[in-house]
């Protein structure tokens, strides 16, 4: 089966995204521990748990960006399993960022949940076309 060009470009975002997202945690990484290292030796407590968080949140991104280039494989190989992943990652996207648009506090940030909303919207209107849905082995 043809695989749809939207689906194409989705895949080819995540492995974009998941390759940018690992590069860029290998350097908050390396800050990180910088940080945590230097507030170690310093004794300061403030600069050794700032270095923490960065480690702790860092790890957790990259596990996102390792899981948006599996996600890449799978929609390009047209699993059934990336289909319902994209789904369940746009639904979630819609919720945080109305939420976000609910209790921002400036202009722009109400309009970028806004078009993130917009957006997620988008790819659900698309993953629901029949022709997608088939190409992912789904009922219509």
């Amino acid at each position: 089966m043809n695989r749809p060009s939207g689906v194409i470009i989705l895949a080819i975002l995540n492995l974009v995204g998941g390759f940018w997202g690992i590069i860029f945690n290998l350097l908050a990484f390396l800050f990180g521990g910088l940080l945590l290292t230097g507030g170690v030796v310093s004794g300061n407590a403030q600069i050794t748990g700032g270095g923490a968080v960065i480690l702790l949140t860092t790890g957790v991104s990259w596990l996102i960006s390792v899981l948006a280039i599996a996600l890449s494989y799978g929609l390009f190989m047209l699993k059934n399993w990336a289909w319902l992943l994209t789904y369940i990652i746009q639904v979630i996207n819609i919720v945080i960022n109305a939420i976000r648009f609910l209790l921002s506090g400036s202009f722009f940030e109400s309009i970028g949940a806004l078009v993130n909303v917009t957006i997620a919207c988008f790819i659900l209107f698309y993953l629901n076309q029949s022709k997608v849905k088939n190409a992912f082995g789904r009922v219509s």
